[in-house]
């Protein structure tokens, strides 16, 4: 169906079975304050009425163009189709569950053009439910040295608010095809050797969270899937493999027993030295990653406290990061037992 000829930004929108849903996410893409766009929808086999819906809306708007994939090939394959279309310099990526707030595409587009370094821009979020009530707001790392550094515990960088250089992207081969869920960090991670990564710090994105999305319907395989390019973004850095474990572990946020989470303190503190080597970062990018590395290894010490190896080890790296972090730890750890002592003096 008709084209934008030569727009400058692609938006893409990959969908299943979201009849109820898409029409809110078009609209959101058609209320832009930028109007130069192309909106390219991949209907990935619906077998609901997405199709048709797609269908009244690309008979009054010339700018969408409409993809249809005879069956559900998934979303890796979807975006890529879509890719594969787009005219756009730039491209933004975008579940039909979601919502782009009216100014979303200009900022993400003049902070682009800004920063001729940077090729993929995301910006902070707020969670929204199937109803579409509003939620938390999730503010991601905004720096560069922090994103690269929270890419090796999880997705610093929500795939459906970026926009990215379209150059940059097909540089690197496009999504992988072969990943079943979270083709976006293993995108990033094959990204990060080739161009600089950054959050904008205002909501701009309303991110739909509901048993229905990727994320619920296969997390499992989303979380090894993501573990994986840990895996192999800890391996690029340190030039060692981590165990898997460890890397899922990360994932998931829990460690089952004190090894387990002493090896992985000794990660972050490799991780962290590792860096702190890095000419190519700024010194607020080294002293961002040198809080978050003490917050991290904080968290992990905040269970086994009560195991004097974990103590000492814990709190010894720790002390090199960031020695007020501990205090306060410490601080704060005496005043709750304290205050255990005062509420319940039986036990």
């Amino acid at each position: 169906m008709g084209k934008n000829r030569n727009p400058t930004v692609s938006v893409i929108i990959p969908t299943y079975n979201r009849a109820h849903l898409v029409g809110r996410a078009i609209r959101s893409v058609l209320n832009q304050t930028c109007q130069d766009f192309e909106l390219i929808v991949v209907d990935d086999g619906s077998t609901d009425n997405t199709w048709q819906i797609l269908q009244s809306y690309a008979a009054s708007e010339p700018r969408i163009v409409l993809v249809r994939n005879e069956t559900n090939v998934g979303v890796a394959t979807s975006l890529n189709k879509g890719l594969g279309l787009a005219q756009g310099e730039y491209i933004a990526p975008m579940d039909a569950d979601d919502v782009s707030l009216s100014g979303r595409l200009a900022a993400q587009m003049s902070f682009l053009d800004e920063y001729p370094e940077v090729g993929v821009v995301g910006c902070a979020v707020q969670i929204i439910n199937a109803r579409g009530s509003l939620m938390r707001v999730v503010r991601p790392p905004t720096m560069h040295g922090l994103i690269l550094w929270a890419l090796c515990f999880s997705t610093p960088l929500a795939h459906p608010t970026v926009v990215f250089r379209r150059a940059v992207v097909e540089h690197v081969g496009g999504y992988d095809d072969a990943l079943l869920a979270n083709q976006d960090r293993d995108l990033w991670q094959r990204l990060s050797s080739v161009t600089r990564f950054a959050n904008l710090p205002d909501v701009y994105f309303l991110y739909g969270w509901h048993p229905h999305t990727v994320s619920h319907r296969h997390a499992d395989v989303q979380v090894r899937n993501s573990a994986k390019a840990g895996q192999r973004m800890m391996a690029r850095i340190l030039a060692y493999e981590v165990p898997f474990e460890i890397c899922y572990n990360f994932r998931l946020g829990r460690f089952e027993t004190v090894d387990d989470a002493l090896q992985a303190a000794r990660v972050i503190h490799s991780l962290y030295d590792a860096f702190m080597a890095k000419e190519s970062l700024s010194i607020l990018d080294k002293r961002a990653i040198r809080q978050d590395a003490a917050r991290r290894l904080i968290s992990l010490a905040w269970r086994w406290m009560y195991k004097a190896r974990m103590r000492r080890e814990f709190l010894a790296l720790a002390c090199r990061l960031n020695p007020l972090l501990v205090a306060k730890l410490i601080v704060v750890t005496a005043v709750h037992r304290a205050w255990r002592v005062i509420a319940c003096p039986c036990q």
